[in-house]
């Protein structure tokens, strides 16, 4: 009997591999046609592929096949890639005037999936000027609360917007540039 089992386990899970490996080849064959927006939508065949692939494991759930199915027509695959390409590169320079008095970066918008890049200018004076890099304008005025930056030293912020970030400087004159690509 154990070995029945274990017989029908083996099948059902290469029957699965089996399944999901022609349906990798039916997408990549481009039998799918593409729809507005960088999605696909599953062509009635590879539909039928995994209804005979979910028929065959004997330990599915009947009771929840329809619900299964509905997802399954519903499913959609991101062909484009993510992140997707970006078309520019957008930058802002911020000049910190006055020692420890943080500053708030301009609006700018970080795509999903990309960073913005905050850069202590290479002209900042080496020592001691240190760039205090915090997400409020109190941690920033802070050494003990804030990121520290020297002159030409980067790091990348996986923010959605610059303006979530204060910066001041131990030395002035100063400045940070920050940088992030952009979609048109």
């Amino acid at each position: 009997m154990a070995e029945n089992e274990r017989k029908v386990t083996y099948t059902g899970v290469m029957t699965t591999a089996t399944a999901l490996a022609s349906a990798l080849l039916l997408l990549q064959s481009q039998k799918a046609a593409a729809a507005p927006g960088g999605t696909i939508n599953i062509p009635p065949e590879l539909l039928e592929l995994l209804i005979a692939m979910a028929a065959d494991v004997s330990d599915i759930d009947v009771v929840r096949l329809p619900e299964i199915l509905e997802a399954l027509k519903a499913l959609a695959i991101n062909v484009r890639g993510w992140p997707e390409n970006a078309d520019f590169i957008s930058s802002f320079r911020s000049d910190l005037l006055v020692v420890n008095v943080a500053v708030q970066m301009e609006d700018l918008e970080v795509p999903d999936g990309f960073v913005l890049t905050v850069k202590a200018d290479p002209a900042n004076p080496v020592a001691p000027a240190v760039i205090r890099v915090a997400s409020s304008q109190a941690d920033a005025q802070n050494a003990n609360s804030s990121y520290p930056l020297v002159a030409n030293e980067f790091r990348d912020w996986p923010i959605k917007n610059a303006r979530q970030l204060w910066v001041s400087a131990s030395a002035v004159p100063a400045a940070v540039i920050c940088s992030t690509v952009r979609r048109q």
